[in-house]
């Protein structure tokens, strides 16, 4: 839980990394650095982050404007990607995606994540049928 609300300076680096199935070679994605408010304000208007963005909002209760406020438990529930998200060039892939956030250049906290990209079959069609009825 954040336990108060964000400075106007804080900061989120964001981190992709990503490895084919078939190559054992970790390849950087992503790596940036941000102003937070600044860039909820920016991203939503790049057509693939605002996709994801709308994604993200729909299966969490996560901030998209600033300020962002503290004594609220903040969480993340079923949140899928699907090929209305990712082009169907998609390849395999696994991934690790990390995001720190920084106030006064001070780590204040890190969310890691990884995962795969997997081939589209009809038990994952199914299963994502059962969740929207």
């Amino acid at each position: 839980m954040l336990e108060r609300q964000l400075l106007n300076n804080a900061e989120i680096e964001i981190k992709i990394t990503y490895q084919h199935v078939k190559d054992d070679k970790i390849r950087s994605f992503v790596n940036m650095k941000l102003n937070i408010c600044e860039a909820l304000q920016q991203l939503k208007g790049m057509p693939i982050i605002r996709k994801l963005f709308l994604q993200l909002m729909s299966s969490s209760n996560l901030p998209c404007n600033c300020p962002i406020k503290g004594n609220i438990l903040y969480s993340m529930k079923d949140f899928l990607l699907t090929e209305d998200t990712l082009p169907p060039y998609t390849p395999i892939i696994n991934f690790n995606y990390s995001l720190a956030f920084y106030e006064d250049q001070q780590l204040i906290a890190k969310l890691l994540t990884q995962g795969s990209s997997v081939p589209k079959t009809a038990a994952v069609v199914r299963k994502i049928s059962r969740k929207g009825n």
